[in-house]
């Protein structure tokens, strides 16, 4: 997963903030009277639960992805008899169970399409969330004298509830005191394919004009322009571009670097009506984001090789169906008892017999002569 650079934050973030490292989830443990209290050790948590200012975290998946861990009890027994003990069975007795409804607000470094990148990673809502906030514009260019507003200002925007299913707050009333034509981005950005040579869209879209045949460079996407509905529309990329840059001040505005505060009320498994105040600073986009993530994997297997060998293989029994136009994606993680490299190919096999062969790779696998005797043979 690609973290931005020191400089990145510094530049977009206000004052050089940085997201926390990040490290495997960890636990701690404490004691309140007669209660032993196992939690989580994370900083990021830490600095919610204290309502301190929030630091940009930027993911992919989720913001603990392949750092997640469940806590482990540790249990430690001393037989002071003189005779060996035996034990059969652990048994966990639960007094109560309650579903942890705090709110976990995180905010990205840098939204797109106007909208205000917070989400919330807590399980239950973030209730009258109110964002303050002072926005300042950055432009491509110098602003030319009389383009437009280039000052900063003060906003206060209410976004009501703020549940784990909701990403983002829509700020595009912000971008429109600084002259953009947010409506007219809005219908251009429906474009439901972009190349180098024609913008598409479907067929209830003002922009562009019908057509009868797409272009060559739309050979990989048969089935996407059937799903444009009939007649499609299509504008030349040069046109879509102009159209783009119209709705736009002089000067082009990129982006609105937000410093502010964020408060809520929220309700917790011992009380109601608690409420939080954070700091933030982050960065909205008035356009589109570049490529997104890949699309997450949607099973893991895993195999063990030999440390020394040759000419040989191992079998990894899958089970994947792809329907037409589909795509899937999963991992196998390769292992073995030692360090070692291995020069392998995966072939992956269909029903019918076919094989699909990758291209040569050379594995390198570390495992170190202390870490070595926790790994499991394959």
């Amino acid at each position: 997963m690609p973290e931005r650079n020191s400089e990145d934050d510094s530049d977009r973030n206000g004052g050089g903030r940085r997201a926390f490292d990040r490290e495997p989830l960890r636990y701690r443990s404490r004691r309140e009277g007669g209660l032993q209290i196992i939690e989580p050790d994370e900083p990021y948590l830490d600095t919610v639960r204290r309502g301190g200012p929030l630091p940009t975290m930027d993911f992919w998946y989720g913001p603990w992805d392949r750092r997640f861990r469940f806590p482990s009890l540790d249990i430690k027994v001393v037989n002071n008899t003189n005779r060996t003990v035996l034990f059969h069975e652990a048994i966990l007795r639960v007094r109560r169970s309650n579903l942890d409804q705090t709110p976990v607000p995180i905010i990205k470094p840098e939204g797109y399409s106007r909208t205000l990148p917070l989400v919330n990673a807590g399980w239950g809502p973030m209730r009258d969330a109110t964002l303050r906030f002072v926005a300042k514009p950055v432009f491509r260019e110098r602003q030319p004298e009389n383009a437009g507003p280039d000052a900063p200002r003060e906003f206060v925007v209410r976004a009501g509830d703020v549940s784990s299913d909701r990403w983002g707050i829509e700020i595009g009333s912000c971008f429109e005191a600084f002259g953009v034509d947010v409506s007219t981005l809005e219908a251009l950005e429906k474009a439901r394919i972009q190349t180098d040579a024609w913008a598409y869209f479907d067929d209830k879209s003002a922009f562009g004009t019908p057509f009868d045949e797409p272009g060559p460079e739309c050979a990989w996407l048969p089935g996407a322009l059937e799903r444009l509905g009939s007649p499609a529309r299509r504008m030349a990329r040069a046109e879509y571009d102009a159209a783009v840059a119209r709705a736009n001040p002089a000067g082009g505005l990129i982006r609105l670097a937000l410093t502010g505060t964020l408060e809520y009320s929220y309700c917790d498994v011992a009380s109601e009506g608690r409420a939080r105040k954070h700091e933030f600073s982050t960065s909205v986009a008035v356009g589109e984001p570049g490529p997104g993530a890949p699309l997450p994997p949607s099973y893991c297997y895993r195999v063990g090789l030999e440390v020394d060998g040759s000419d040989y293989e191992r079998s990894v029994p899958i089970s994947h169906a792809l329907p037409a136009g589909g795509a899937d994606r999963f991992l196998i993680e390769v292992g073995a008892l030692k360090s070692s490299i291995h020069d392998v190919q995966v072939d992956l096999v269909f029903d019918d017999g076919h094989r699909v062969c990758s291209a040569p790779i050379r594995l390198e696998i570390f495992v170190s002569t202390l870490d070595a005797r926790f790994v499991k043979g394959a």
